[in-house]
Order: structure tokens, then sequence, then C-alpha cells
């Protein structure tokens, strides 16, 4: 069986944005989906296609935030589709990455678990607090401990944490693994949630086209179709 290979056509519309933050969410985005296809294989492939084209006029500074943005993405992305997938992702983009471009410190281990608890808790609200279909007593429900393990310790750890990636960027992400492993109650909430904090239906779209383009490219096939795109309640 052949190895799976991004042809060049498939980077063509990242080539042909012209706004560096979009550029660089594209490609977070790709690496992220990758992971929860469990395709990290082809992560250092598009690494490689970021430093070419969208990487190569910035200062060193630049350099820095946008391979940072790809750390966070995964980071970020493991509190959905889990430590393994995430692991062997960011150990092997790690490989492929200058040393002087590697996180010298962790910034979470800087902060209390209260300052976490509370922001967390402030963006599950801004997630689902206007979403009419989300019912958060089934959740307390099913489990408190499992309630307070995804509010304080996924929101308030990884999910909430704005020092990288803002709640935009952060619901890109998290769209983005949640479409890699085909979960899509979770999917049909977060894409409202980005709705909520200031993506538009088309970007949702676009990103969705990108996606599963993708999953298509690679013959991956899911169990579900094609989920619409949401709408949300002002």
């Amino acid at each position: 069986m052949a190895e799976p290979v991004l042809k060049p056509e498939f980077f063509r519309p990242v080539e042909m944005l012209t706004d560096k933050d979009a550029k660089i969410r594209w490609y977070y985005c790709i690496i992220v989906n990758l992971a929860g296809l469990n395709y990290p294989e082809l992560i250092p492939s598009v690494y490689a296609h970021m430093s070419e084209h969208a990487m190569s006029g910035l200062g060193f500074d630049d350099q820095f935030k946008a391979v940072q943005k790809l750390r966070e993405a995964l980071i970020k992305g493991c509190g959905i589709m889990g430590p393994a997938k995430t692991g062997t992702a960011i150990r092997l983009l790690c490989k492929h990455i200058p040393a002087e471009l590697r996180d010298p410190e962790a910034p979470r281990s800087k902060e209390s678990q209260e300052a976490a608890s509370k922001r967390g808790h402030e963006f599950h609200k801004r997630i689902y607090g206007r979403n009419t279909e989300f019912d958060p007593n089934a959740t307390v429900e099913a489990s408190p401990d499992y309630t307070y393990v995804v509010r304080d310790l996924l929101y308030g750890r990884i999910f909430s944490y704005d020092g990288i990636l803002d709640d935009l960027e952060t619901g890109y992400v998290v769209v983005s693994a949640l479409m890699g492993i085909d979960c899509q109650p979770q999917l049909r909430h977060h894409m409202k949630g980005m709705l909520y904090n200031g993506a538009t239906r088309e970007e949702l779209r676009e990103l969705q086209d990108t996606l599963l383009g993708l999953a298509e490219m690679l013959g991956v096939q899911f169990r579900s179709t094609r989920p619409p795109i949401p709408s949300i309640e002002m």
C-alpha cells in the first residue's frame, strides 16, 4: 500500500492567502486535523511547506510565534483527541523544528489552579452559555466528577489558556480536532461556539470544505454524513 502524500495542489489555497494570521491558522488547523485523523506522518510535510511559504520572510520573533501557535494548537487538541495522538504528533513535529524555535519553558505551570479554573468556567460560558441546544445539567447528572474534569481542568488548563491563541483561534483548533475524530454532537456545539465568538458561517464552511477535502484525499471514510453549518440565536 502506497504511503499517503499531500500533493502540491492541496497547498494552493493557503499559498493564495495574503493575511499572515490566516495563513498560520490554516497550517495549524491542518496539523491538528491530521493528528485527529491519525496521519501524524504527514505533519512534517505541512510544517516544511509552512516554513518555506509562510515563514521565510518573517523575523525571528514572528517565526517563533508562528511555530508556537502550532504547538499550542496541538496542546489544545489534546483535550479533544487525547494525549496519545497529541504526543505522537507533537514529538514528530518537534524533530523538524530548529532548536531556537522551541519553547524554553511551560507557561501554564506558572498560574494557579484557582486562576485557571475561573478562566475555564468563563470560557465555557462563552462557548455554551447562549446555546439553547446545550443542557448543562445533563453533564452534571452524568457525572459531577467528569464535569469538574472538563470545566476546571480541560477548560481551565487547556482550552481557555489565552497566552498564545485567543477564543476564536481556539475554536478553529477544537473544531479541526472534532472533525478529525468525527464527533458530531460536540462538533455542532463548538461550531456554534465559534459563531458566538466572532466566526461567520462562510468561514466555518471554508474550514469544513478544507478538512473534508483532506479526509477524502487520504481515503478516510467517516460514519456520519457532512454536518450542516449551524445558525445561532442572537
